[in-house]
């Protein structure tokens, strides 16, 4: 096994190209960014969507809570140690 760091914390900033909070974190191994994919409602006064968690630049997988994002990160960097 790899020696890792694992993610202990995501440090939280807003990104005003997509008017979101973006969550970010870097291993040894990897770097990950969590952020919300804007759906917006007919009349633009509602917005939902799912947390999408990139890893290194890709999208690998999105999410309903950022609870859920987070642990598909600590999954993932998880199974980069192997």
């Amino acid at each position: 096994m790899k020696n890792t760091k694992t993610i202990t914390f995501f440090t939280k900033s807003f990104n005003s190209e997509m008017d979101a909070n973006k969550y970010s974190a870097s291993t040894s191994n990897n770097s990950f960014e969590l952020y919300r994919e804007r759906v917006y409602t007919s009349n633009g006064s509602a917005c939902t969507g799912d947390w999408l968690v990139q890893v290194n630049g890709q999208i690998v997988d999105s999410a309903s809570t950022l609870k859920e994002a987070k642990h598909i990160a600590a999954m993932t960097e998880m199974m980069s140690a192997f």
